[in-house]
């Protein structure tokens, strides 16, 4: 009865002090998007806050992007499996214009085939046709148009195996040791999302 009692005490404590799963998860989520922000890259895509969830073994990324008016719509949606993040990092630099920017860094195991982005977006343009003209030496040119008739094109690109995943952040350090604790939360989930490792056959 006595070592009963130890045992249900010494649980008891243990389950005291360890964050559950779901505290951890909503720890890491609401962190990433307190912090994550809005930003346009060099060739003037601009990319919404992203936003975040875990779905069964994986941290889903999903951002929406634009360009220009009627120029491109995209999703970017990034799959990051928990067991595969190596660690977290913090990257200062500047960017074109000369301004500091921070990007919450996620390196990956190599060979991580569940690694992925996938991309769709629609581009929207006009069609232009060429003519021939004369300029005003008398020479002959080809010129192109542009036509009045607006059209749109779906595309799509998937990346396999990716080593790292950026993620825009609003400053270095938001909150004490913040790199730290957060290494040390997704390490933690990471005991409760264990690799998947496929079963050998008997024979």
């Amino acid at each position: 009865m006595k070592k009963l009692f130890l045992l249900l005490t010494l649980l008891f404590v243990i389950n005291s002090y360890s964050q559950t799963k779901q505290e951890t998860e909503k720890w890491i989520l609401d962190k990433l998007k307190l912090y994550s922000k809005n930003f346009t890259t060099n060739n003037f895509l601009s990319y919404k806050k992203p936003t975040f969830k875990l779905d069964g073994n994986n941290l889903i990324i999903n951002y929406k992007y634009s360009e220009g008016v009627f120029t491109i719509n995209g999703l970017k949606k990034i799959t990051i499996p928990i067991w595969a993040i190596k660690d977290i990092r913090m990257i200062e630099y500047k960017d074109s214009y000369g301004y500091k920017v921070y990007n919450f860094k996620f390196n990956l195991e190599k060979y991580c085939k569940e690694c992925s982005i996938n991309e769709r977006w629609e581009e929207t343009g006009y069609k232009r046709v060429e003519y021939e003209s004369v300029n005003k030496y008398g020479r002959k040119v080809i010129k192109t148009k542009r036509l009045a008739n607006r059209i749109y094109t779906k595309k799509y690109r998937n990346q396999k195996e990716i080593t790292s995943v950026d993620v825009r952040f609003v400053s270095k350090d938001p909150e004490q040791d913040f790199v730290v604790r957060f290494n040390k939360a997704i390490k933690h989930l990471q005991t409760l999302y264990p690799k998947r490792v496929k079963k050998k056959e008997t024979f």
